[in-house]
């Protein structure tokens, strides 16, 4: 059997584009179901910390966010608190 490798290009975006793109936070279930070398939760609490970052300091979004992840991970709460940790350890 071949394994089959794929390529894929990696931009950078501007912090408006960051801004647009994390706006609405739906996309924060595909991030927590991704299969990959990094743990999906090591992997959306760097998105969101990036992000955060990204957007200055949006404490608002921030909270959003976090209330978001929540509401993904409320019958997980060993999950959930892994992924809080980690966004505070940033």
């Amino acid at each position: 059997m071949n394994a089959v490798r794929e390529n894929y290009s990696v931009y950078q975006c501007a912090e408006g584009e960051v801004r647009a793109f994390s706006e609405r936070l739906y996309y924060l279930r595909l991030l927590l179901s991704a299969v990959g070398e990094v743990p999906s939760e090591q992997l959306l609490a760097a998105h969101v910390r990036q992000a955060h970052r990204q957007r200055g300091g949006d404490r608002e979004w921030l909270e959003r966010a976090a209330r978001e992840i929540a509401a993904l991970l409320k019958h997980d709460y060993e999950r959930l608190m892994t992924v809080l940790y980690a966004i505070e350890a940033g």
